[in-house]
């Protein structure tokens, strides 16, 4: 009779050792077929953002499907046909339409949270547009026409916003619900059908890689600061930077609170200066500022009466700021609008370049005085055409909005070039 041994419960004969073999190469399988299961549900990602404090926030590719970036070597700017309603796109380079068949949403918006009409990236090879019918948003490359979904659960509302480098863009979703059928068209008295959605807020698409990012801490955008950073409105005065890759808001960055009177704020490219007007006394004063950021006080480069200076924008390298001055006349039945620049690094007309600290209101007499020294050609800041600022191309071309009358008599804006070395505009048409 053979001796036995009792070995964690197996006996020390060869049908013991099959069975030890047996149960090893069976835990095997199940953890790896766990493992896979796990993979393709995502909880190891999940486990994952636990660790990185981003918990649900990463969510699947939104098409069901992997993303493939889209292929874009030439810039383009975004037009919309005001008669069929179509995108177009205007080849920089060549100067000329091209012509997608996208019938794309267009026009309107929501202060801080988003506008309707699509939007260039800031390197303008790539647009994001919403759908006229499904109300998804899609990605157009501007060089080959291509286009990829990015959603497909309808209700985009609004496009927010494009980080500086040109990979990440943030869209808003509105919840279809009860109150917004009937504050809509919908008439009383008719029974709707709604469906089940996943989708409510602000989202952070990239386009490199097809992440999509539920923005869940965010009520309002005002712009990206730079390429993981967003600056959002708390309590109607104070401004929050928020890390949209690491989540942590920081509520100590801006100091100051802009309250009413202040807005329209632009980013240079490295985040590091910011252009907005700021009235001192609101219905009645405006001033273009430019300042360091997060800093509130700096240097203003124009001033005049409520509203007829505003829409700053700096250039790629922070050094010059395009914007609009109106002069409150109307000339041959056209908004005497006018896109105007300032160069940081020439200087400014010494009766305007002043602090916040200094004098808060500008007299009748001292804004006539300032008017007609920025009308001299070697002032800065200077005329350059009518119309009113839209983006910046390269150091030395912008992209503008033309005012022209049009043969019925109604008011026509027009996106189109202008090189600021020549003054030359041409129309994207």
């Amino acid at each position: 009779m053979l001796k036995t041994n009792k070995i964690y419960g197996f006996d020390e004969t060869g049908s013991g050792i099959i069975s030890v073999i047996s149960a090893f190469v069976l835990g095997v399988i199940i953890a790896i077929t766990s493992g896979f299961y796990l993979y393709k549900s995502g909880m190891i990602q999940f486990l994952m953002d636990i660790n990185n404090n981003s918990v649900s926030n990463v969510i699947n590719a939104p098409v069901g499907e992997k993303w493939k970036p889209l292929i874009s070597k030439k810039k383009g700017y975004p037009l919309i046909d005001a008669a069929e309603k179509k995108l177009k796109v205007f080849d920089l380079e060549n100067k000329l339409v091209k012509e997608t068949g996208i019938l794309a949403a267009c026009c309107g918006g929501e202060l801080e949270v988003g506008d309707i009409e699509p939007s260039p990236s800031p390197n303008l090879l790539f647009t994001v547009y919403i759908d006229q019918s499904s109300k998804d948003l899609w990605l157009l490359s501007n060089d080959t026409l291509e286009k990829q979904a990015i959603t497909k659960t309808g209700n985009v509302t609004y496009i927010s916003a494009w980080s500086p480098d040109s990979t990440k863009v943030i869209f808003f979703v509105n919840r279809d619900s009860l109150s917004e059928r009937k504050d809509g068209p919908i008439p009383w008295g008719t029974i709707e059908n709604f469906k089940e959605e996943e989708m409510n807020g602000f989202y952070m698409f990239d386009i490199s890689n097809g992440k999509l990012t539920a923005l869940s801490p965010l009520s309002n955008i005002i712009a990206f600061v730079n390429e993981d950073t967003v600056l959002s409105r708390v309590a109607d005065t104070r401004f929050v930077t928020f890390n949209v890759e690491k989540f942590i808001g920081d509520y100590t960055k801006v100091k100051d609170e802009f309250g009413f009177g202040v807005s329209q704020f632009n980013f240079s490219m490295d985040g590091k200066k910011w252009a907005f007007t700021h009235s001192f006394n609101p219905t009645e004063d405006a001033n273009i500022i430019l300042a360091e950021f997060p800093n509130k006080t700096g240097t203003i480069i124009d001033s005049h009466s409520w509203a007829h200076v505003q829409w700053p924008v700096i250039s790629p390298d922070g050094t010059k700021v395009l914007y609009q001055r109106y002069d409150s006349d109307i000339s041959s039945g056209i908004p005497d609008v006018y896109v105007w620049l300032y160069n940081s690094s020439q200087g400014s007309v010494p009766s305007i370049e002043k602090t916040f600290s200094e004098q808060d209101e500008l007299t009748a007499e001292q804004d006539a005085t300032i008017s007609d020294a920025l009308r001299e050609e070697d002032s800065n800041p200077v005329q350059i055409t009518r119309g009113r600022p839209l983006l910046w191309v390269n150091e030395n071309t912008a992209v503008i909005e033309t005012v022209e009358i049009g043969t019925d008599g109604a008011i026509l804006r027009k996106p189109a070039l202008l090189e600021l070395s020549t003054k030359e505009v041409t129309v994207m048409e």
